[in-house]
């Protein structure tokens, strides 16, 4: 009996360490399955990595990443170059801010507290002194990540818009240095969009019609002169549209309530592709030659 008790526990030991090594055969065939999803989770994620960093790096556009409890911050290598120094280094917010100049430094903390405290996203534009010295204009753009109705974390792009600061000034400074010399001519010049509404004009046209430069925007010529001579100067203008060709014309003028002459020359504007988007006018008093010729 008790050889039997001792065969049966044997039996039932072997079946137990049987059970055992299946279960542990199962659970490393699973262990190896899992290993293996978070190997590919891992190449996946460092290959969009990858990708993230190249597309920023031909976009010139970095991001970055901010985690609101710890403050500590991950950024892209984009991000890095802009900030001229090495991907090695770790920054936490406090130092971040630091590259950002004064006032700037503090419109940025500002936006990101209140990105912080109520979700609020944000688009700035701020001067910028990178870790070589380059004093550069940067975009920063954040928004935030909430879990569970908490934020969590910001994240967002950062770019080096030096380059696209410095055309827009370039701009502006042609525009005024434009603006200037059509102030100072003294013919008048206007601008008409192809319905023949007027777009802009000098100063020394508005003074004619007794308005503000900016007035004339949106008026035809039926808001200023008589109709008949409206009339004339839109069939000039339409025929100049359809044939394409720049005509010099002299006509009447009123000029405070008198008959004047003017000579004008009006030609089509285009744009890049080549597509008529107005017509362009300037003219200048020729009364007194008029008159000296009818003289002689």
């Amino acid at each position: 009996m008790e050889n039997d008790a001792t065969t049966e526990m044997v039996h039932m030991l072997e079946s137990m360490v049987s059970s055992l090594n299946e279960l542990l055969a199962v659970q490393e065939k699973v262990v190896s399955e899992q290993s293996e999803k978070l190997k590919e989770l891992l190449e996946s994620l460092q290959r969009g990595e990858t990708l993230l960093n190249e597309v920023g790096a031909m976009a010139r556009v970095g991001g970055w990443e901010l985690d609101v409890k710890t403050k500590e911050m991950r950024w892209t290598k984009e991000t890095y170059r802009i900030h001229d120094i090495s991907e090695d280094e770790k920054y936490d917010l406090s130092k971040a801010v630091l590259f950002f100049d004064l006032p700037d430094r503090s419109t940025l903390e500002t936006a990101l507290q209140r990105c912080m405290e109520k979700g609020e996203p944000f688009d700035l534009e701020l001067l910028f002194t990178s870790a070589k010295g380059r004093h550069l204009w940067t975009r920063a753009m954040g928004r935030a990540v909430n879990v569970d109705g908490e934020v969590v974390k910001l994240t967002g792009t950062f770019q080096d818009i030096t380059e696209q600061h410095k055309a827009e000034e370039a701009l502006r400074t042609s525009e005024i240095r434009s603006r200037t010399l059509l102030e100072n001519l003294p013919q008048k010049i206007f601008l008409k969009d192809r319905n023949l509404v007027y777009i802009s004009c000098n100063e020394n046209y508005a003074r004619d019609l007794k308005i503000k430069p900016e007035e004339i925007a949106g008026k035809t010529d039926y808001d200023f002169h008589p109709k008949d001579l409206a009339e004339k100067y839109r069939a000039d203008d339409k025929r100049i549209m359809e044939s394409g060709k720049t005509e010099d014309i002299e006509e009447k003028y009123i000029q405070n309530g008198q008959v004047k002459f003017v000579h004008t020359i009006k030609t089509l504007v285009k744009d890049e592709q080549g597509n008529v988007t107005g017509i362009l006018g300037i003219f200048w008093d020729i009364t007194e030659q008029k008159r000296a010729e009818e003289t002689c």
